[in-house]
């Protein structure tokens, strides 16, 4: 009788500790699931303008249009944009070891903030369209963030002004920086044309844009 007991006791306790498995293994599954879809839904992005000439799903930095046959066109109509600035040719970004014309720039500010803050600043931004990159996908690319003291700060190519990205921890602080709200303010007073100016991370290469979304702002 006693040994029957012990084999009924030794079953039920191997049931709870089946029932206790299988209760954990599920709670773990549940748990992972609402992680990745907490992931998904607080996606980090950087900004790039696509211009209405743009075509295909690459960006691809100036120097890199200049070798590809098919887009010269695009090369000649965006390198006007640096007429005047051959100082640009000189500079070298030491972080990742090549020149100015080899890099995308991407904005780290939410382009609906930045039109937001040039309106209240009383300037009249051109409607534009954004590709929204996610952050994570510059992982094992060369990037590195940018963040100039001024628009004409003489010392702002320097190397002090350049640090290595780490995408995976980098907060994409998205919102407009003051000094950038003042320098529009002044901008607007002045009745001058705004240049950018805001932190950017610069990535070497270029960036496949074929799965990412778009935003649009149009002017009023």
């Amino acid at each position: 009788m006693d040994n029957q007991a012990e084999a009924t006791r030794e079953k039920w306790r191997i049931s709870s500790y089946s029932l206790t498995s299988f209760l954990l293994i599920g709670l773990l599954f549940l748990f992972s699931n609402l992680s990745a879809d907490s992931r998904k839904t607080n996606v980090k992005y950087v900004y790039h303008v696509k211009q209405p000439d743009f075509i295909g799903h690459v960006i691809y930095p100036l120097s890199e249009l200049a070798q590809r046959k098919n887009a010269q066109w695009i090369y000649h109509r965006h390198e006007g944009k640096y007429k005047g600035k051959t100082y640009l040719d000189e500079i070298q970004i030491s972080l990742l070891d090549c020149g100015w014309h080899d890099v995308v720039f991407l904005s780290t500010v939410d382009p609906k903030k930045d039109y937001l803050a040039q309106k209240e600043a009383g300037l009249s931004p051109p409607p534009r369209v954004y590709v929204c990159i996610p952050i994570d996908k510059l992982e094992g690319k060369w990037a590195a963030i940018w963040s100039p003291p001024s628009v004409d700060d003489p010392s702002r190519f320097d190397d002090r002004h350049f640090e290595l990205l780490d995408p995976m921890n980098y907060p994409c602080k998205d919102e407009v920086e003051p000094r950038t709200q003042d320098y529009y303010r002044k901008c607007a007073l002045e009745g001058k044309k705004a240049k950018i100016f805001q932190t950017h991370i610069l990535v070497r290469g270029s960036i496949d844009i074929s799965d990412v979304p778009t935003i649009r702002w149009e002017s009023d």
